[in-house]
């Protein structure tokens, strides 16, 4: 795949971490199969707490791991409210960010960036970022909320 252009959000901040969000637009559309389809984004500005959501990426799989994955991994995890999240993040976590427990040392890692956070098939947040001491070490981690960046990815793609 060749990207022809690279769209960051305009209010992109890189000390709070705030409108984490860029497009990546292809040369040409990507082939869809059974392995490789596109999956809806959600508008559904609601909290999702308690919902079980399905975190996949490429990075790494255990913090005792130097490089990323060579296969596609996924976990379920459930989504806290961002009060809890704030309680491990100093207060930075916004309505535009949704949260995962990482219980049980399930959660997106380090190379995850980027990557999906699904509920019920449909796109609810982007891989942002976690606590600095590992990701199998049980805290929450912090994803852009979908929702909240609707119409700007619709204005962009």
């Amino acid at each position: 795949m060749i990207s022809n252009k690279f769209t960051v959000h305009e209010g992109w901040n890189s000390q709070s971490l705030s409108n984490d969000i860029a497009l990546i637009h292809l040369a040409q559309p990507v082939p869809l199969n059974s392995y490789i389809q596109i999956i809806p984004l959600s508008r559904d500005t609601s909290t999702h707490e308690g919902q079980m959501s399905l975190i996949t990426g490429w990075g790494r799989y255990s913090d005792r791991i130097q490089g990323t994955s060579d296969i596609l991994r996924g976990t379920k995890t459930p989504i806290v409210s961002n009060n809890i999240c704030n309680y491990y993040f100093g207060g930075i976590v916004t309505s535009k960010q949704i949260c995962t427990s990482g219980s049980q040392g399930k959660g997106s890692c380090n190379g995850d960036s980027g990557g999906p956070l699904a509920i019920g098939g449909k796109q609810v947040g982007l891989v942002s970022f976690g606590i600095q001491y590992g990701c199998e070490v049980g805290f929450p981690a912090v994803y852009t909320r979908v929702a909240n960046y609707y119409n700007w990815i619709q204005a962009h793609k």
